[in-house]
């Protein structure tokens, strides 16, 4: 595993941005979870989340965390992401989540402030895969 253009590390905020040391701790978690191991086979994509400005990508090959990458770059494609200002995600990490936030389904379809960015067909053709990745990271986002 590979972490790309590490940025000056950020202090862990009381609000919904994560920092690169969270993303790093999210890829040991998703890498070790036996559900993952079942369902992520075929999840090979770049999936980029957008906390505020803050854009982290988590590259993927066969449901396995293999790249982070951290910051953006002209040359940095991911095939989709999220993206949401920091409240919007702390909401998302709320515990319990308040209704619409609890799942990024209900979120891109009601939450003006949450989008999809990208190719929609590889989120729908990984969609179980990509609603465990969101599950553990509500997880470790409560924590």
């Amino acid at each position: 595993m590979r972490t790309t253009a590490n940025p000056p590390a950020l202090p862990e905020e009381a609000s919904g941005r994560k920092n690169a040391s969270w993303f790093e701790q999210l890829l040991s978690e998703v890498n070790s979870d036996p559900e993952m191991d079942l369902i992520g086979g075929n999840l090979t994509a770049t999936v980029s989340f957008t906390f505020g400005s803050d854009r982290h990508d988590l590259v993927f090959q066969r449901g396995k965390v293999v790249d982070l990458r951290h910051g953006k770059k002209i040359d940095w494609r991911c095939d989709f992401g999220f993206r949401a200002s920091d409240e919007t995600w702390d909401k998302f990490f709320a515990d319990p989540p308040p209704p619409l936030y609890n799942s990024v389904f209900a979120m891109i379809m009601r939450v003006p402030d949450f989008q999809l960015e990208g190719d929609s067909m590889v989120l729908a053709q990984n969609a179980r895969a990509v609603t465990r990745l969101l599950d553990i990271m509500q997880e470790q986002g409560r924590l």
